[in-house]
């Protein structure tokens, strides 16, 4: 029977692989893995960059130098090559974009407020890490310490994780009013903290009067920040009032940290900072107030289209679940339609790829729900629902399970193994995905789903969004069992490299001999050998039964061309496990 996986007036020399759905009733080499990372760099690393260029990454310094310590692309590195020496040993290859135009980064502000009472550690918590790869975000609060001195230890603490996301600077006002009231110069002494918070904007040097009495209720700068008075307020006198005071811009200490991005884009907009009291009471106080929200995403299109030609079995996406960018990677990658196929599943271009997305949200099945993209093989969501870390941590942690499991142990899943290093949520939540008819609804609706556990996050199901009504079970649902059709094409293409590409065609009855001779029933043979080892190494089962499908004939209508066509059945996976047992006593006689 003629394979139509390659055009029937090709003429030029090609191969081509056709994957289709089987219909049942009932040692070559493992396909090489390598990983591709999309993502921003810093903004002081952007004058430079060769975006949309793969680049060879093999350690995660080499990223810091690249694109910026705390960058998305260094972030993602990190937990793909740890200190510790474990992580991933296949090639990894960044390809990062330059900041879309217009991108703002994300801004938050910390104000202390208060002296210090007690002698005593906090900690800041960026994006739910107190550490970072040895660098502390502690804070070390002495007795007599100003919210001006408190000030400078946050923004040293910032500044001294080279892996923190945001670049720190003092601030340039405060959130919350506090309305002094009274006769001239009443109230204010050395280091009192004075909050103005409702009209006009004065700049650094200029003097704000205000008469007897009166209440000051004025914005110093921008709010979110705080001042300190330096030195006492002098009375002084004003017109048409009588006696007032007046406070000198020029002589106001700034208080708290304004916290930026190192980079720009909507990626930035998930930081989050809190602050851990660990348990001690030193007088101190501390207000995280949120500032400019992060936006902007970059195209990916030339940064993908980079690798068209090369088999890169992973993508690492740093933008997570967002729409344009999974169109992008959708488009690029194609569909493996057995009338249509598209993209890279064309049968002359079969290097398909899984796009790895992180998610933190509770509940992510909008984005993956069937009847939303549910054609799609492309975006596999990893998951860490309530997580206070980033997406693309997320999606890196599911990068080192499944590039291991996919690299050394095809026929295995990745269901049961833990993130590597994925920020925990607070203790005793409970995220929706710890239930598993929630899980039943993710799965269904083409999510990964993951159990949340003391020790950390516990992957369940990991799979695409592949998601057909009516189809049962979906074939391009899980990602092992998308690996295994990889791993296939490529031992098939090697063996097809090997033992039939320009060699001398003829029918199975002839008497030609020769080393460069190649009959229909030898190549039959040779598939049916790499089928009984794909059944030998756990990925195929049935191989004996799938070889009496095997059919090899040179065209009746091209002399240079070999049609072969072929079933065959991939193993499963124990997922469901269900036991019916019926209980009873013991009657003694």
């Amino acid at each position: 029977m003629p394979s139509n996986a390659v055009s029937s007036n090709a003429v030029s020399s090609v191969l081509g692989f056709l994957l289709g759905k089987g219909q049942f009733s009932k040692t070559s080499p493992n396909l090489p893995q390598s990983i591709v990372i999309l993502g921003e760099a810093n903004t002081g690393n952007q004058a430079g960059l060769v975006n949309d260029v793969p680049q060879l990454i093999t350690s995660a310094l080499q990223g810091a130098t690249l694109y910026g310590y705390g960058s998305p692309l260094h972030a993602a590195l990190r937990i793909l090559f740890p200190q510790s020496g474990s992580g991933v040993s296949i090639p990894v290859y960044a390809i990062p974009q330059l900041a879309a135009g217009g991108a703002v980064a994300k801004t938050l502000f910390i104000t202390p407020t208060g002296t210090a009472t007690a002698n005593g550690a906090v900690y800041l918590n960026v994006i739910g890490r107190e550490t970072v790869d040895g660098g502390s975000y502690a804070v070390n609060i002495a007795t007599g310490d100003t919210p001006a001195m408190v000030s400078v230890k946050v923004r040293a603490a910032l500044a001294g994780v080279l892996a923190c996301p945001v670049t720190s600077a003092a601030a340039n006002g405060i959130a919350t009013s506090v309305i002094h009231s009274g006769s001239a110069g009443s109230g204010y002494a050395a280091n009192d903290l004075f909050t103005v918070n409702t009209g006009s904007t004065l700049a650094t040097g200029k003097v704000l009067t205000v008469s007897t009495g009166a209440v000051a209720t004025y914005t110093i700068l921008t709010p979110g920040q705080g001042y300190t008075v330096a030195s006492n307020v002098a009375t002084t006198a004003t017109s048409g009032s009588g006696t007032g005071f007046a406070i000198d811009i020029s002589t106001l200490v700034e208080t708290g940290a304004k916290c930026t991005a190192k980079w720009t884009g909507l990626t930035s907009n998930d930081i989050n900072i809190s602050i851990d009291l660990n348990n001690t009471s030193t007088g101190v106080t501390f207000a995280v107030t949120a500032g400019a929200a992060g936006s902007g995403t970059p195209a990916t299109a030339n940064g993908l289209a980079s690798f068209r030609n090369q088999w890169r079995t992973l993508v690492v996406n740093t933008y997570g679940l967002v729409s344009t960018t999974m169109v992008e990677l959708e488009t690029e990658n194609g569909i493996p339609d057995p009338v249509n196929p598209t993209g890279k599943y064309s049968p002359t271009a079969w290097r398909p790829f899984i796009a790895l997305s992180g998610s933190i949200v509770d509940d992510p099945t909008s984005i993956t729900s069937a009847g939303v993209r549910p054609s799609n093989v492309t975006i596999a969501v990893c998951p860490a629902p309530l997580s206070p870390g980033m997406p693309y941590e997320a999606a890196a942690n599911m990068a080192v399970l499944c590039a291991n499991i996919f690299q050394d142990a095809p026929e295995s899943d990745v269901i049961g193994l833990m993130y590597p290093d994925m920020p925990l949520p607070a203790t005793n939540v409970q995220p929706l995905m710890n239930g598993q008819t929630f899980r039943q609804t993710c799965a269904t609706s083409g999510c990964s789903t993951v159990e949340l556990l003391p020790t950390g996050y516990r992957v369940v199901d990991f799979i695409t969004t592949y998601a057909l009504q009516g189809e049962f079970p979906p074939f391009y649902r899980w990602c092992r069992d998308l690996n295994i059709h990889f791993n296939y094409k490529f031992a098939y293409a090697l063996k097809q490299r090997q033992t039939v590409l320009g060699k001398t065609l003829v029918p199975d009855d002839s008497t030609a001999i020769g080393k460069n001779v190649i009959k229909p029933k030898m190549w039959a043979g040779d598939v049916a050998a790499l089928n009984k080892d794909f059944e030998k190494r756990a990925m195929f089962v049935e191989a004996d039964v799938n070889n009496k499908t095997i059919d090899v004939e040179i065209s009746s209508e091209n002399p240079n061309r070999l049609d072969t066509t072929q079933s065959y059945q991939i193993s499963g996976i124990g997922r469901v496990l269900a036991t019916t047992s019926d209980g009873g006593f013991f009657f003694g006689s």
